[in-house]
């Protein structure tokens, strides 16, 4: 057996050929008997050899607080083919088929690992051989109260306390409903008008 592209002939009655490069490979057989006749068999070619697709991806945003959506673009390439089929695997047991650039909501805290395989016209699949961390961290979890919130007269003091659990620093910044702004976890304000306010 003479295989294009491998200059050493296989001596076996059925042999088993690995082709590693994509190509077109034409295959000869050339067959001997005892009294040294030869016949020779050609098949121009005869073996195609797809190339396997190059799987790349991104997402947008890679980290924040949960629920976190994120938008996944596949780049993959596979030359003059194209590509047909896509599985993404999001890393925290939920699965997407056929779709090229979801988008996917992570409800739970913790690092993901993202897999994608995609698959070409020609039934050739090929997968992300690293697979990129989405980062889900604590959302916000806000609530105040106010030491007082009915009063007679013209002006009233009310001192606020904000309750807030979250395993990233945070920032303060008040709206009184009066158009008077106010920052800090604890903050002292005063109406100097009679009315109703929402802060």
């Amino acid at each position: 057996w003479l295989f294009e592209g491998d200059p050493q002939p296989v001596y076996e009655t059925n042999p088993a050929k690995s082709f590693d490069q994509p190509g077109t490979y034409t295959v000869t057989l050339i067959v001997t008997d005892q009294n040294n006749h030869k016949d020779t068999a050609t098949k121009k070619a005869y073996i195609t050899v797809y190339p396997l697709p190059t799987v790349s991806f991104t997402a947008t945003p890679t980290s924040g607080c949960s629920p976190l959506r994120v938008h996944f673009t596949d780049h993959s390439t596979v030359g003059s083919d194209q590509i047909t089929g896509w599985h993404w695997d999001f890393g925290d047991g939920n699965f997407e088929d056929n779709t090229r650039n979801p988008d996917h909501v992570y409800e739970n805290l913790g690092r993901f690992g993202v897999a994608l395989i995609v698959t070409t016209d020609k039934g050739c699949t090929n997968a992300n051989t690293e697979k990129p961390n989405i980062y889900v961290q604590q959302g916000l979890d806000a609530s105040f109260t106010a030491d007082r919130r009915v009063s007679c007269g013209s002006s009233m003091n009310v001192n606020f306390q904000a309750s807030v659990h979250s395993t990233l620093p945070v920032s303060y910044r008040w709206d009184f409903g009066d158009h008077e702004p106010g920052t800090g976890p604890s903050v002292s304000h005063r109406y100097t008008a009679p009315g109703d306010y929402t802060v």
